[in-house]
């Protein structure tokens, strides 16, 4: 089926993991025995402008990646080759791949010590499991905020659609800060 063995499953990942909070660890510590080595999971800042470290052992990776590429939280497929660039500036010789999810990340995977067969199929499970756990836990949230909304800016959020939308021969991208 063209899947890496030992390969990461986004719906057994969420079947398995009993505590939405804890995913984005969990998630770290499957794809450490996945590929063998140390992984971080990074998202960007709700201004766009900062990976933060979500999960991963802080004492080998940077808590802040500056990388003022994203549109609010999302990153643009424009501007992952950019976003390697951050990567690769704060930790040299590092593997990573966006977490895509449709034609946007929400942020990066990465793996210190290097590249790793599989490591973009591991992205996307990641990306997708990540996104899904998002409606039972502010876990993910909370990690791209520098400062906490006012209740009501955080309800105006949560009704906006995605900050980056494809329509017929145009990009059209928006956000409330």
């Amino acid at each position: 089926d063209g899947r890496i063995e030992g390969a990461l499953d986004a719906a057994q990942l969420l079947r398995r993991e009993g505590a939405p909070h804890l995913l984005p660890e969990r998630l770290c510590q499957i794809l450490e025995a996945t590929h063998r080595g140390p992984m971080a999971l990074y998202v960007v800042d709700v201004d766009g402008s900062r990976l933060h470290l979500l999960a991963g052992d802080r004492s080998r990776v940077p808590e802040v990646i500056p990388a003022p590429i994203g549109i609010g939280p999302e990153i643009p497929v424009e501007a992952f080759g950019a976003l390697a660039a951050a990567v690769a500036s704060a930790l040299p010789g590092c593997g990573s791949a966006p977490l895509v999810l449709a034609d946007r990340a929400l942020g990066v995977l990465v793996r210190p010590d290097g590249a790793s067969p599989g490591l973009d199929e591991s992205a996307l499970e990641v990306a997708l499991a990540l996104e899904t756990v998002t409606g039972y836990t502010d876990v993910i949230h909370a990690a791209r905020r520098r400062k906490h909304p006012a209740p009501a800016a955080e309800v105006q959020q949560n009704l906006l659609p995605p900050r980056i939308a494809r329509v017929s021969h145009a990009d059209v991208a928006g956000g409330v800060l």
